[in-house]
């Protein structure tokens, strides 16, 4: 079954909620010209710009005060719950991916009003998440913004919590880098450490993946930090997803904190179903390993795949861990183009990373 593209969500009838929702409250708002004008060439857009196309539609039809016009978004919001209802229903009001417009609206217009903002993007987010539209406040008022979320991150409702490391993340996906977040990353830790512990795995989730950008950046600062925690549960689970950038590179002082001795005797055999296959379908990879003690095994396969000028780009992919003195694994890899990359036909490489140290490179041949 092909999943629908997310951008295909912003159409008539989500607008039309929108409209609907707004009209409740202000009852001047001209829901049919919204819904008419925002609908204007949105089949042509992409996710990102119908968002921004709705905000901006939302600004043309909403003929008040920066702060009337948010005051009027905030009273169609849905009432606060950690469960959140998808779209929008007469009798709740606004959530999930219909709320989006509303973010934009507020980073696009409201960075000269940064209390009202702030306070508005604070109840946004329990109803979707304000991760991105946070991120152009940081940038202009950094030291406010982090004053607000070291408040923030006490806050009863995860959402808000979560927000609190997302939207200060280093490299956000699908968000720029912002200068006062980069230039003092240790601040960064000092905000979300306490986080590591929430009670919420979604906001521990947040925390790790903060981290591991942060190991991308500055190794030396990210060790110290999965040095200072402890052994408890959410500690560990925190550590180990944080550090899955530097597993799959085989760090050693990362490998011996997360209990993967460097030092193995092992014996591996490593191999493959076939020398060449065809565009689209798989090749098995079959490992046999065995050890003389049980140490436990961080297990990863490299492809080298082929690139169109002819170089090769590196992909690390999980296998999986083991403390077993006799490993058998078989798995099967598929090579068939993604929207994420593109298989080009000719040579390509298969390795194993057992903690770090890597094997044999096993050359297969695709064919289009």
């Amino acid at each position: 079954m092909t999943m629908e593209p997310i951008k295909n969500f912003y159409n008539k009838n989500t607008i039309t909620q929108i409209a609907l929702a707004i009209r409740r409250v202000e009852s001047q708002f001209d829901s049919s010209s919204f819904i008419t004008e925002s609908l204007q060439q949105i089949q042509t857009k992409e996710l990102k710009d119908r968002v921004i196309h709705i905000a901006e539609q939302l600004r043309q039809h909403l003929h008040y005060s920066y702060d009337e016009s948010v005051s009027i978004l905030l009273n169609t919001l849905a009432p606060e719950q950690n469960c959140l209802p998808a779209g929008w229903n007469q009798k709740i009001g606004i959530s999930g991916f219909l709320v989006w417009p509303y973010t934009v609206f507020v980073s696009r217009y409201g960075l000269s009003h940064i209390s009202i903002s702030l306070q508005a993007l604070y109840e946004m987010t329990k109803r979707f998440t304000a991760e991105f539209d946070l991120r152009p406040f940081i940038e202009h008022y950094p030291n406010d913004v982090y004053k607000k979320l070291t408040e923030w991150k006490k806050d009863s409702n995860p959402h808000v919590r979560r927000l609190v490391s997302e939207a200060t993340r280093p490299r956000l996906p699908w968000a720029k880098n912002i200068k006062p977040i980069d230039s003092n990353l240790s601040r960064n830790i000092r905000l979300i450490y306490s986080l590591r512990m929430d009670d919420s795995p979604y906001v521990r989730k947040s925390v790790a993946n903060h981290l591991n950008d942060i190991s991308r950046i500055d190794p030396e600062l990210f060790i110290k930090t999965i040095q200072r925690m402890k052994n408890s549960k959410k500690e560990q689970w925190v550590k180990r997803h944080a550090a899955r950038t530097l597993l799959k590179q085989g760090h050693p002082r990362i490998l011996n904190l997360l209990g993967y001795t460097t030092e193995l005797a092992l014996k591996v055999q490593f191999s493959i179903n076939q020398k060449e296959i065809t565009l689209g379908s798989h090749l098995e990879l079959k490992v046999d390993i065995t050890q003389k003690e049980d140490h436990l095994l961080y297990m990863n396969y490299i492809v080298f795949y082929l690139n169109k000028n002819g170089d090769y780009s590196r992909k690390v992919y999980r296998l999986r861990d083991s403390n077993e003195k006799r490993i058998k694994i078989t798995k099967s890899v598929n090579f068939s183009n993604k929207s994420t990359r593109k298989i080009y036909p000719g040579k390509h490489y298969v390795q194993l990373q057992i903690n770090g140290k890597t094997y044999q490179k096993i050359l297969f041949t695709i064919r289009s």
